[in-house]
C-alpha cells in the first residue's frame, strides 16, 4: 500500500511539473534604445537582457518579440500569458494589467536645440507655446492629453523616440521627451551631437519602467517573475547590465 501510495504521488508531482512547465509568455517590446533594439537581427538592450535572464530565472518558455509600441500594447491587453516592457507604471493604466518590478526609475525631461534659447518652460501651461514630439500611444502622450494637450497643435506624433529627434532636427517640432540614458543612446543612430541639445523641463519624475503583464494571467507566474526579477536584482544583476551598455558613456 506504501508503495501504491508513493507511486500516486509521484505521478501527481510529475503531472504538475509538466503543466506548470508547459506555460509558454509571449514577451512584447518596441524599439527603445538603449532598453530594447535589434543589433545585427537580435533583440537587445538593457531590459531585454534583464527581462530575458527573469524569465529564464523563473524557468519560463519564451517567445520574444519586437513591434510598434501601440500595437505591442494593444495585444498585451488582449492575450493571456503575454507580457510587455518596457512600461510605464501609470494612474491609467495601473488596472489594465498586472505589474512586475520596476525594471528601471522612470525620469523623462524634455530637450530642446540649443540654438532655441527663446524656448523657456517652468510649467505645464508653458509647454503648450510649442510643438512637442510624442511617441504614438506612449505614455508621455497619455500625460500630454491629461493635461489638455491637443494633437496636432501642441503636440506631433511620431512612431519612435528616434524620428522625434530628426523632427527636431528638421525644425519640424520644438521639444522632445526622453530619459537621459535613451536620449543619449539614440543619438548614436542619427547624425545629429547630443551636445546640441539641451533640457529645459522635467516632465515626469516618478513612479519606474516595469513588466506589464496581461490581467488573464495567473497569479502564480505573475508572482514566478516577480521573485526571479527579485532575486536577480539582489545579486546586482541590473547594475551589471547598465555597466555593460553604458560605459563608453561615463
Amino acid at each position: 500500500m506504501k508503495k501504491v501510495f508513493l507511486l500516486i504521488l509521484s505521478i501527481l508531482f510529475l503531472n504538475s511539473v509538466a503543466a506548470f512547465g508547459a506555460e509558454k509568455i509571449t514577451a512584447l517590446t518596441e524599439e527603445w534604445a538603449p532598453y530594447s533594439y535589434e543589433e545585427n537581427g537580435k533583440l537587445v538592450g538593457l531590459s531585454v537582457d534583464l527581462v530575458v535572464q527573469i524569465l529564464n530565472r523563473a524557468g519560463i518558455e519564451h517567445e520574444l518579440s519586437i513591434k510598434p509600441w501601440k500595437r505591442a500594447y494593444n495585444e498585451t491587453l488582449k492575450n493571456k500569458n503575454t507580457i510587455l516592457f518596457t512600461t510605464s507604471h501609470t494612474d491609467k493604466r495601473k488596472d489594465l494589467f498586472k505589474w512586475v518590478g520596476p525594471l528601471f526609475p522612470r525620469r523623462v525631461v524634455l530637450y530642446r536645440l540649443k540654438k532655441n534659447a527663446h524656448i523657456k518652460v517652468n510649467s505645464f501651461e508653458d509647454l503648450k507655446r510649442y510643438r512637442i514630439g510624442a511617441v504614438r500611444g506612449g505614455a508621455v502622450e497619455e500625460l500630454l492629453i491629461s493635461k489638455g494637450f491637443k494633437h496636432g497643435i501642441n503636440f506631433d506624433e511620431a512612431d519612435s523616440g528616434k524620428q522625434n529627434i530628426l523632427k527636431l532636427f528638421m525644425g519640424r517640432i520644438e521639444l522632445i521627451p526622453g530619459s537621459e540614458i535613451s536620449i543619449a543612446h539614440r543619438m548614436k543612430s542619427t547624425p545629429h551631437k547630443l551636445n546640441d541639445m539641451e533640457q529645459v523641463f522635467t516632465l515626469i519624475n516618478k513612479g519606474g519602467y516595469y513588466i506589464a503583464v496581461n490581467k488573464e494571467t495567473s497569479d502564480e507566474l505573475v508572482a514566478r517573475i516577480q521573485k526571479a526579477f527579485d532575486s536577480l536584482i539582489a545579486e546586482g544583476a541590473r547594475d551589471k547590465i547598465i555597466k555593460e551598455y553604458l560605459v563608453d558613456q561615463d
